[in-house]
């Protein structure tokens, strides 16, 4: 399976979590590493445009497209069993607690969530748990692209 990020290019193939465990995020904590990532490229770029004002990106961002192994355990929890307010902006304790959870009970080394930019289901994040043993081996950087900010985009957004 392939999943997507955008990351500055210093970044693009580090696999560890560092980012978010220092700042952690709406699905984890600080303090716990996760590898954030979508299902597609253009996901990927709304998911990180959300993230910056255009304005304050990083020049050198790349996509970045990690292969994970098709053996991988991936929890695809239930819209119902979300919490209420899993897309609420700015995120909720609650997302980060969820997730929490899923990384305390190591039952899948995957988490499979709704973006909160697209309607619900139509578009997933992947989290990773790269603490996660099953992921040891399995997942590596198969290409990391020079990205830029469509213009197009960008002047909309600003």
């Amino acid at each position: 399976m392939l999943v997507y990020r955008i990351s500055p290019k210093q970044y693009a193939h580090d696999l560890s979590g560092e980012g978010s465990r220092i700042y952690g995020g709406r699905w984890n904590p600080a303090g716990r590493p996760v590898i954030y990532t979508s299902d597609s490229a253009s996901l990927a770029m709304l998911e990180t445009v959300a993230f910056y004002a255009v304005s304050s990106a990083p020049p050198d961002l790349v996509l970045v497209v990690i292969e994970i192994s098709d053996s991988v355990t991936i929890e695809k929890p239930d819209m119902a069993v979300l919490p209420t307010d899993w897309n609420s902006r700015p995120q909720k304790p609650s997302t980060s607690n969820f997730g929490l959870i899923w990384l305390d009970t190591s039952k899948a080394s995957c988490l499979r969530v709704p973006s909160v930019i697209t309607p619900k289901g139509y578009g997933w994040n992947y989290i990773l748990n790269p603490l996660h043993p099953e992921l040891a081996g399995k997942m590596r950087v198969t290409e990391s692209i020079r990205w830029e900010i469509d213009s197009r985009i960008a002047g909309k957004i600003l």
